[in-house]
């Protein structure tokens, strides 16, 4: 009795372990699809690049957003709403299932945070048009290291 209660009990552990299932696959080089681990919902779009610290090495674990611009110009961004993905070891990130439209680029680190900066123009924020059904790539992203 005592070993087909552990058999059961590993099983379920076992069962738990392998039901996750994720939301998004970090980026192939950038303008290259990435495999998807969960389909790209009909009629939505997928955003893809690469983090970067000022000496263009690469930042891992940071979370980049799409944020939502109003009909004034307003920028707004959510951690807890807005569609992310989170940067791997080489600075790789998608951004899936995200409604067609224009969006800013933001960043969340356990250090700064805020909109991503054109490194051209540090007035200005980068933007990423979202098509449905399509990849948006927004190259490499510059943001200060955490």
């Amino acid at each position: 009795m005592k070993k087909l209660v552990m058999m059961v009990l590993l099983g379920l552990i076992l069962a738990g372990c392998s039901s996750a299932t994720p939301t998004a696959t970090p980026a192939g080089p950038v303008g290259t699809a990435a495999p998807q681990l969960t389909p790209l919902a009909p009629g939505m779009g997928m955003v893809q690049g690469v983090v970067v610290d000022e000496s263009n090495a690469p930042i891992e674990g940071v979370a980049i957003y799409v944020a939502k611009i109003s009909v004034d110009g307003v920028i707004s961004y959510s951690p807890e709403a807005d569609p992310r993905g989170i940067a791997d070891a080489e600075g790789r990130f998608t951004i899936a299932n995200v409604a067609p439209g224009t969006y800013a680029m933001a960043y969340w680190t356990p250090g700064p945070s805020g909109m991503v900066l054109n490194t051209a123009n540090k007035d200005e924020v980068v933007k990423v048009e979202v098509q449905a059904d399509q990849t948006s790539s927004v190259g490499t992203l510059q943001i200060p290291r955490p």
